[in-house]
């Protein structure tokens, strides 16, 4: 699901997503000589299983900027053959923003980042399915962006990424409740 370019003249309406976050599209300030991309993702009312966990009100929606891609040149990569295109896209090459600059483009935008729950080597993060879903839980009880007192207030996960985005990973409860159920069937 997306919302694409600023005055494009088709939008998908499923899940109010676009009608959600068009003002914040609007207030955005339009940049030349490059494109920029951010990356929002919405949360609560009717969107995706865990919408209870942040609202009740199924009407009530919050939004966190996750990433921001800054492609210099936009003509460059226009003029790549499809299947260098995609690989670019597969394999990672996109220019999106550092930590720090996508701290400052957030600020300077007005928009909200997650939570930031923590700063370690990757050394330090717990090896194993049982260790990594004990410390997921020590870590991170509820969600820290509920949108109203009445939300279930269960949290999905944590993004682990390395501050150059060099490496990210989503570390889902479900995934691990689901990988832990299956292993205690064994």
């Amino acid at each position: 699901m997306d919302l694409r370019a600023r005055g494009d003249r088709i939008a998908n309406p499923a899940q109010g997503i676009v009608a959600a976050l068009k003002s914040v599209a609007e207030r955005l300030t339009p940049v030349t000589g490059e494109i920029r991309v951010f990356y929002v993702e919405l949360y609560g009312g009717k969107i995706g299983a865990a919408a209870k966990q942040y609202t009740s009100d199924p009407a009530k929606v919050g939004w966190r900027l996750f990433a921001v891609l800054v492609q210099p040149d936009p003509a460059e990569p226009l003029g790549w053959p499809a299947e260098r295109i995609a690989a670019w896209r597969e394999a990672g090459g996109q220019p999106f923003l550092a930590e720090d600059a996508l701290v400052a483009a957030a600020e300077e935008a007005g928009l909200e980042l997650p939570p930031r729950l923590f700063t370690a080597d990757a050394a330090e993060l717990p090896a194993g399915i049982e260790k990594t879903e004990a410390f997921l839980r020590e870590l991170l009880p509820h969600t820290r962006v509920p949108l109203d007192d009445r939300a279930g207030r269960g949290a999905e996960g944590i993004v682990l990424r390395s501050p150059d985005r060099g490496m990210i990973a989503k570390a889902r409860f479900p995934d691990y409740a689901r990988t832990l159920k299956r292993r205690a069937k064994r």
